[in-house]
């Protein structure tokens, strides 16, 4: 069981008035089962890390599968600094894969060096360090504190900031490219807002930002206390929304390079969400510049307009890609058209070869038609093309 308490007024007295909550309410901000042997290391705020405790622990910025980004007062730069600690059990790949990033962009031509990264929207690391600890070695990240993703921009009410923010994406994204890499994995949460907070003075932090609230981990009778493995306590990720809109810059960066390659030589796997994917990489093509320009259309689409026009509805069992595409773009185009008819079956083959290619595969004309109209109308826009096709009539 967990008991809250706040990072302000830490506590480990247990009164009546204590309310207790269940496991599965903590579960967005700790992933408790990664707290084990080559997993995540145990921190408290106040902890310090690095050589010659260097990095104070202020507050808990975010948590993903690969490791726990920790808002840190750096005392040698005397500034604010992002430190990502990674799961000893893949430091040692994520050491090839982030570390490497720059020398990956330099031969492409000419030295990258950070600050030039950085200038066009790529948060590259400033540096890293190893943890050693009772779950194993730790690869630590150290990198610029950042905002909240791109998404916040949008409560801005600010248009021309989005589109802004949008050329911004494709500068980043182009000039990536133009060293010969793709990042493999874009889309609004790799893409954050960057922040002015690195420049307050360390007596002013704690003063700006809000108490964090913090849970004690409480055990059944018989266990002794977490162990070496887990924290005493565990914490909620830093809430953005709490912060003034003041302490946000009107510039992004692109962030998580873990899925970088060179694109001469892709991976043989996809690690993009199934909603952000190109066509080509449902037919058997390998990841690419060319999937990046689709991920960057949907990201675009999301910012600019209501969500990602591919999203997967949660509430359907089944999510068909070719339906998504059809639904948002109309009739399937070849070469892909011709893919996917032949992974139909033999039966299933010879109806829809019978479908003239001007018509959709997976909806009826009069689905393909309302999903027109109904766009239109979410929109408050006209469309001439598809008034003119009869689209929606």
């Amino acid at each position: 069981m967990l008991a809250p308490t706040t990072t302000t007024q830490a506590t480990t007295s247990k009164s009546s008035t204590i309310k207790y909550r269940p496991l599965e309410h903590i579960y967005r901000h700790e992933k408790l089962r990664y707290y084990r042997p080559g997993g995540f290391h145990p921190v408290l705020v106040g902890d310090t890390l690095g050589e010659s405790a260097r990095f104070v622990v202020v507050r808990k910025l975010g948590q993903g599968t690969f490791g726990v980004v920790w808002m840190c007062w750096d005392k040698r730069a005397t500034r604010l600094r992002a430190v990502k600690m990674m799961q000893a059990e893949t430091s040692e790949e994520d050491f090839k894969k982030e570390v490497g990033l720059l020398d990956l962009l330099s031969k492409g031509g000419g030295e990258v060096s950070v600050e030039e990264a950085h200038k066009n929207r790529l948060a590259v690391l400033l540096e890293h360090f190893w943890q050693d600890g009772p779950n194993g070695r730790h690869l630590c990240l150290v990198m610029p504190v950042l905002g909240p993703n791109v998404m916040k921009a949008k409560t801005f009410g600010d248009v021309d900031f989005l589109k802004n923010v949008s050329s911004q994406i494709i500068g980043g994204l182009a000039f990536l490219h133009s060293k010969g890499v793709a990042h493999g994995d874009l889309h609004p949460g790799n893409i954050l807002l960057q922040t002015t907070l690195s420049d307050l003075e360390r007596e002013d932090i704690d003063h700006l930002l809000d108490s964090q609230l913090n849970y004690e981990l409480l055990f059944a009778e018989g266990y002794d206390g977490a162990g070496p493995h887990a924290p005493e306590r565990i914490y909620e990720c830093f809430d953005w929304a709490k912060v003034d809109p003041k302490y946000f810059k009107k510039e992004i960066s692109i962030i998580d390079f873990g899925s970088t390659f060179k694109a001469s030589d892709p991976p043989n796997y996809q690690t993009i969400d199934v909603s952000l994917r190109a066509p080509e990489q449902f037919f058997g093509s390998l990841p690419s510049q060319a999937s990046d320009l689709w991920a960057l259309g949907c990201t675009l689409m999301h910012i600019l307009g209501s969500s990602n026009p591919f999203r997967r509805n949660p509430l359907m069992k089944t999510w068909s890609p070719v339906h998504r595409w059809e639904d948002a773009l109309g009739p399937l185009p070849q070469p892909y058209r011709a893919k996917w008819i032949a992974s139909r079956g033999a039966t299933r083959k010879r109806k829809y070869e019978e479908i003239n290619e001007s018509q959709p595969v997976s909806l009826t004309e009069e689905q393909l038609g309302g999903a027109k109209k109904r766009r239109l109308e979410e929109s408050g826009t006209e469309d001439r093309a598809a008034a003119a096709a009869g689209y929606g009539e």
